[in-house]
C-alpha cells in the first residue's frame, strides 16, 4: 500500500513507515548500548563481592538481581522515549505530507464557496 486518501489528502504512508521504523531501529540500538553500562558496572561489582563480605552468597544474589532490574530498566526506558518520539515524528511527517494536499482542495472549496455554487470566471 502506498498512499491512502482521507478527506481528497494523499498521505505517503511507506515514507511515514519508514521513518518511525528507523527511529525504533535507532532507539533499540541505543538502548542495548545504555544498558550494558550498569550490566557491566554491576557484573564488575558482583564480581567483587567476595572480596568485601565474607559471607558472599547473599550479597551476590541481591547484586546479580540489582543489576539486571537496571539494565531492564534503562532498556525499558529508552525504548519508551523511542516509541514516543517515533509516533511524534510519524505524525508530524504525516501532516507535512496532507498538509500540501489539503491546502490546495481548501482553496478550491473556499473559490467554490465564494462563488455560491458558481464556477468563478477568469
Amino acid at each position: 500500500m502506498e498512499g491512502m486518501a482521507l478527506r481528497g489528502v494523499s498521505v505517503d504512508i511507506v515514507g511515514v513507515m519508514a521513518t518511525s521504523q528507523k527511529l525504533s531501529r535507532d532507539f533499540h540500538r541505543l538502548g542495548l548500548v545504555l544498558a550494558a553500562i550498569p550490566l557491566v558496572l554491576g557484573l564488575g561489582w558482583t564480581a567483587l563481592t567476595p572480596v568485601i563480605y565474607s559471607n558472599m552468597f547473599p550479597h551476590v544474589l541481591t547484586g546479580i538481581a540489582a543489576t539486571f532490574a537496571a539494565t531492564v530498566a534503562v532498556y525499558g526506558i529508552v525504548r519508551a522515549i523511542g516509541w514516543v518520539i517515533g509516533g511524534l515524528a510519524a505524525s508530524l511527517e504525516a501532516s507535512k505530507a496532507g498538509e500540501g494536499k489539503a491546502s490546495g482542495a481548501a482553496s478550491q472549496s473556499s473559490e467554490y464557496g465564494r462563488s455560491k455554487g458558481r464556477p468563478i470566471e477568469k
